[in-house]
């Protein structure tokens, strides 16, 4: 546990290599002394042993043997010499006199065949051939030297337990090597199995590309700290490949949502112009290839743009909405429909049996789009004025049949709105002309084409003109007098009409001023103004600014608001008309009874006067229905002490029919058309002069 505990341990490899090679070899040369020690010690401890007993043996043989030599007794010193038998080491011994005779001698019966070789080996260099040890002993007789023994032992027995001792030497050897493979072999697996088991990790992960796996972690040294790092990398690669991944699936998903923003509208989910584009030109190459005919069929909301201004875009998109799928009920699955500007739908119908076919399917969209739409609180309606263009009998240009079914559905705007027209060749005539006028009413201010004219309002009880409204007129350089109906629509579209609204509004007030020293009379006129104007931020400082620069009372000033503009209840709606009356101007609804809304804003809104429609007046009083209307409008007024106004009398029965109803105030042709400020002038001096 020891060893496993230092091989996992945080040390480094080096480090553990250098422990484990100086503890092998440490144990090896410790072995291998301790070794030679042993031996060697046993070596001499046994030499000088055996030396030691044979000093004593030779020292007693050589007392004993002294008499046989002093009385040269030789079979007597040989008998002496052969008790060395006894002695298992003794291999030889010899006395010899002092002139170096050999007097007598003994040899092991194992040496018996050597005893010549011997014997002159001992008495030329004191040596024996087989013997390992020697030792002399002198033989001395009352002082007297008349002899030396000398004794020669063999060392095998030492050399034997020599041969036992380093046998076990061997052995203590190859288990130190034992122990010190055991050692490296735990050292090599610990460096090379978790390599190996890396490895192995590195190869299932190339193979399999999973890279959640994991390489388990054993050491603490630089294996695993390299372990560590692969499984580090792989974590990184593992989120950077799902960083990858859901970066491929948000491109995927912004490439889609791309797609479909370019093919598609966010606001009704209809194909967009692009798509339409595509397929009107597959349409148009079948036309021209195959002969097969199609329709396209361009329609526009008429009143939309109102909805917008009065509503806000957030319900004008509601009611796109809504228009889109009234239209889809109405198509087959292989027509195609589409939304290709703010209120403007394109139809595709393909391979129709006849033209009149289309005409079929604009009157089944026309009755559709008639019914009104619940959008929240409100009941809205968005008729259509569409425009047809036959593909291949008007054009084959997918460009050109977009152009014709939008001269068609202008010409069928400028006849009554709410219905369809097929393209006819004459109505390029229209078209341009109309592309003509929208190019010189951009610069109709600048240059100071318009007029300001005024149709007096005139009080049937007081019998006098108490005011006007202003009427803008265009006269064009060329043309003559272009009358509002022509351009007013053009300018609405174009956003020309605030600038031109301001320019009327300032020119009223000077009026005003103009009259109020001339005719030496307190008269009010009042000023339409549109939808798109009554939306400025700036409405109120304009009105302020307008009046203050003439010089004018606030109450000489009469703005006139449609009834659609009033649909929008909204706080900025109230605050402005609020800030108006605090001025003191006087706020009328112009045209009313002909919105599409409720009339419950009457209580809500700062109102001063109801302007009666000529719709339900021209026909006074033999129509009996605007004859009800009409007395209805009246009666309602004078309940809520609002004043009011008949537009468009032209005859003395209708000036009967509105005074015995309690309408006070009339306007229009009976008393006088729109006229000049000049003019208008002259009338007022004129009536004063009669009641003068």
């Amino acid at each position: 546990m020891e060893l496993k505990s230092f091989l996992s341990s945080p040390q480094s490899i080096r480090h553990k290599l250098m422990v484990i090679g100086l503890t092998t070899s440490g144990l090896v040369i410790l072995l291998f002394l301790m070794a030679s020690g042993l031996l060697a010690r046993e070596f001499f401890s046994a030499k000088q042993a055996m030396q030691h007993e044979l000093l004593s043996q030779a020292k007693m043989i050589a007392e004993n043997s002294s008499a046989a030599v002093v009385f040269d007794n030789r079979s007597e010193a040989r008998k002496i010499l052969s008790a060395l038998n006894s002695s298992p080491v003794i291999v030889e011994a010899v006395i010899s006199l002092p002139d170096n005779e050999v007097f007598a001698w003994f040899v092991r019966e194992n040496f018996q065949d050597n005893s010549r070789i011997l014997k002159d080996k001992i008495l030329s260099d004191s040596g024996f051939g087989n013997g390992d040890l020697t030792v002399d002993s002198d033989i001395v007789v009352d002082g007297r030297h008349v002899g030396t023994l000398r004794i020669g032992a063999t060392m095998k027995p030492v050399y034997d337990r020599l041969l036992v001792f380093g046998f076990i030497v061997i052995l203590l050897t190859v288990a130190g090597l034992a122990v010190s493979f055991y050692l490296l072999r735990q050292l090599q697996r610990s460096i090379t199995g978790p390599l190996l088991d890396l490895t192995d990790m590195m190869e299932r992960v190339s193979t399999t590309e999973n890279y959640s796996l994991r390489a388990s972690i054993e050491t603490q040294d630089e294996v695993g700290l390299l372990t560590s790092r692969f499984n580090e990398m792989l974590e990184k690669i593992q989120l950077h490949d799902h960083a990858m991944e859901k970066e491929l699936q948000e491109r995927q998903c912004a490439e889609e949502r791309l797609d479909y923003i370019a093919h598609y509208d966010p606001v009704t989910t209809l194909p967009n112009r692009n798509f339409f584009n595509v397929r009107l030109h597959q349409l148009s190459v079948q036309a021209r290839e195959q002969g097969v005919r199609s329709a396209l069929m361009f329609i526009d909301l008429d009143n939309f743009k109102i909805i917008n201004d009065n509503l806000g875009h957030q319900v004008g998109d509601l009611v796109l909405k809504a228009v889109a799928a009234r239209l889809r009920l109405m198509l087959r699955l292989t027509d195609v429909i589409s939304r290709i500007g703010g209120d403007e739908f394109a139809i595709l119908l393909a391979g129709l049996p006849a033209s009149e076919h289309a005409g079929i399917v604009a009157e089944k969209i026309s009755h559709s789009l008639a019914g009104p739409f619940q959008i929240g609180e409100h009941e809205i309606y968005a008729h259509a004025s569409i425009g047809i263009a036959i593909c291949p009998e008007d054009a084959t240009d997918p460009m050109d049949l977009l152009r014709l079914a939008d001269t068609a559905m202008y010409y069928a705007k400028e006849n009554g709105r709410n219905t369809y027209r097929f393209f006819k060749p004459e109505m390029h005539g229209k078209a341009q002309q109309r592309m003509t006028m929208e190019t010189g009413l951009r610069h109709a201010l600048e240059n100071g084409e318009f007029e300001v004219y005024y149709q007096p309002k005139y009080h049937l009880l007081r019998k006098e003109i108490i005011g006007a409204e202003a009427l803008l007129r265009w006269r064009r350089p060329g043309v003559g007098m272009i009358g509002p109906l022509d351009f007013i629509p053009i300018a609405e579209e174009t956003g020309l009409i605030v600038a031109i609204g301001e320019w009327v509004l300032n020119q009223a007030c000077e009026q005003i001023a103009f009259l109020n020293t001339r005719t030496r009379t307190s008269i009010h006129i009042a000023v339409n103004l549109s939808g798109r104007q009554f939306k400025e931020e700036n409405l109120v400082e304009q009105v302020h600014s307008a009046i203050i620069k003439a010089g004018i009372f606030p109450h000489q000033l009469e703005l006139e608001i449609t009834e659609s503009t009033l649909v929008d209840t909204s706080p900025a709606t109230l605050a402005k008309l609020e800030a108006l009356r605090e001025m003191g101007i006087n706020i009328s609804i112009d045209d009313f009874g002909t919105g599409y809304s409720s009339m419950s804003y009457l209580k809500k809104m700062p109102i001063s006067t109801l302007k009666i429609d000529r719709e339900f007046i021209k026909d006074l009083p033999g129509d009996t229905d605007d004859a009800a209307i009409t007395s209805a409008i009246i009666a309602m007024a004078r309940s809520l002490n609002l004043d009011i106004v008949a537009e468009g009398v032209e005859t003395q029965q209708q000036v009967d029919f509105l005074r015995a109803h309690g309408c006070e105030v009339i306007q229009g042709y009976l008393i006088s058309p729109p006229v000049p400020a000049k003019q208008f002038c002259e009338m007022l001096k004129i009536e004063q002069q009669q009641f003068a």
